[in-house]
This record gives C-alpha cells, sequence and structure tokens, in this order.
C-alpha cells in the first residue's frame, strides 16, 4: 500500500497566495475597465489613476498566475524525480 506524498503547507499557502493575487488582480482589471467606459459614456473625465489600477490588474494576474504555475510543476518535478 502506498501513500500519497502531501505537500508542506508552506507550499499550499504559497499558491494560495499567489493565486489569490491573479484574481485581485483580474478585479482589479476589470472594475478599472468597466469605470472607464462607464464614466467616457457619461462623457466624464478619466481620473489618472483608473489607468494605474488597469496595468495594476494585469500585472498582478501575470505575477500571480505565472508564479503559481511555476511552484506547481516544480511541485510536480519533485514529485516524479524522487
Amino acid at each position: 500500500m502506498s501513500q500519497t506524498v502531501r505537500p508542506p503547507l508552506v507550499w499550499i499557502l504559497a499558491v494560495a497566495a499567489l493565486l489569490a493575487a491573479a484574481v485581485v488582480g483580474v478585479v482589479s482589471w476589470v472594475y478599472a475597465y468597466a469605470l472607464e467606459h462607464e464614466l467616457l459614456a457619461e462623457r466624464l473625465v478619466v481620473p489618472e489613476h483608473v489607468g494605474w489600477m488597469y496595468w495594476f490588474g494585469v500585472i498582478l494576474m501575470l505575477l500571480g498566475g505565472v508564479g503559481a504555475l511555476a511552484l506547481l510543476l516544480l511541485r510536480h518535478r519533485r514529485l516524479t524525480t524522487a
């Protein structure tokens, strides 16, 4: 009978934190996108921070998603070589 190897808590929390960062990035990007289009539809001035929120969301999505994927692939690679 073989036992499955459970990942340490640090790995689980690191992947969860990176995925949470990616989700925050998606929310920030969608909010900035919707806010910009709503303000433009009403012919109001779009504040400067909307552009920052847009790029902040994109960067968080990329860093969180790529980081989580890298950690999961490293974990998979360590399990297959062991």
